[in-house]
């Protein structure tokens, strides 16, 4: 790891992070808690913890922050991403939606092909992502895909956000990052936070 976190609930995160990868199963991880702290910080260590050829990792930050503030701008982030070749649908008939869907859900992780992991964060800084869960390309991950989603907001927000993000209750393991006081944080860490 690169370093310690800012508080205790980061480290709990990362930990349950690392266990749901291990444990294979289920499909989907929804990580929560208030805005400001760290769920970002957690997700990027831990898909940079995850070593080597053997899982494809597609990470795409949400929000105007970043630059992709409607959905339509993280699909193409996602789209974009360095999918291995003869994985790819075509585009410029189906859309980019039903390629990626297509593309999720026909992961299988056989033939050589490596685990799918894709991070979706903050999903809930676009300010036109779509309540409908039939539209989402994350619904229905093949068997060699996972889905990583993080939002702001208490289990109960993160509950609807799996709900409108099309992921069964069944596949979803909840994680929550706990904020923290700056007076509880290591001294020679307090210049990061300011």
């Amino acid at each position: 790891m690169e370093g310690p976190f800012f508080g205790e609930g980061q480290s709990r995160a990362f930990e349950a992070l690392r266990s749901w990868h291990e444990a294979g199963r289920p499909s989907a991880c929804v990580v929560h808690g208030p805005s400001g702290t760290g769920k970002s910080t957690v997700v990027e260590r831990f898909f940079r913890s995850i070593p080597g050829p053997g899982t494809l990792k597609l990470l795409v930050h949400a929000g105007r922050t970043f630059g992709a503030a409607f959905e339509e701008e993280v699909l193409a982030r996602l789209s974009a991403g360095p999918w291995p070749e003869g994985t790819g649908f075509d585009e410029f008939h189906f859309g980019v939606r039903t390629s990626l869907v297509n593309r999720i859900a026909n992961w299988d992780g056989e033939d050589g092909q490596p685990q799918l992991l894709i991070g979706l964060l903050a999903p809930d800084a676009c300010v036109d992502w779509p309540d409908d869960p039939r539209r989402s390309v994350l619904d229905e991950p093949g068997p060699g895909a996972r889905v990583l989603v993080t939002v702001s907001g208490a289990r109960d927000v993160a509950e609807r956000w799996a709900e409108r993000l099309g992921l069964r209750a069944a596949d979803v393991t909840y994680v929550s990052v706990d904020g923290f006081r700056q007076e509880d944080v290591e001294p020679s860490l307090r210049d990061h936070l300011a």
